[in-house]
């Protein structure tokens, strides 16, 4: 694509917020190495740690609750059983009861890939 166009860089926008791992496989691609999946674990830290920063740039409470469903339904789009995560989770109401259905859907075991197709 640099080559073909000659663009000096590319703009991944909301890409990076359903896989922040997204400018480590670029780099990683542009290399020629396989980028690397992140794994199941990864994924539910990485919620944990988006909820900690929503939690610090929003000290009051309205809104935390909205935006960690925002970032739930990013992050269910790259799970091939994301679809079950969004049910477990959306309909939560208070940010412990998000935070619960987040943990009980990591902590299930899966028989679906981590990666959706």
């Amino acid at each position: 694509m640099f080559d073909e166009t000659g663009c000096a860089g590319v703009m991944v926008g909301r890409g990076a917020i359903r896989n922040p791992w997204l400018p480590l496989q670029i780099s990683q691609f542009l290399r020629g190495l396989e980028p690397t999946a992140p794994s199941r674990t990864q994924r539910h830290q990485m919620l944990h740690h988006y909820f900690e920063q929503i939690l610090n740039v929003y000290p009051k409470r309205t809104g935390r609750v909205g935006r960690m469903k925002m970032v739930i339904r990013f992050t269910a789009e790259s799970l091939a059983d994301g679809a079950r995560l969004k049910a477990m989770a959306l309909p939560m109401k208070t940010r412990g009861d998000v935070l619960n259905a987040v943990d009980r859907f990591f902590m299930e075991p899966t028989t679906a890939s981590c990666e959706a197709p």
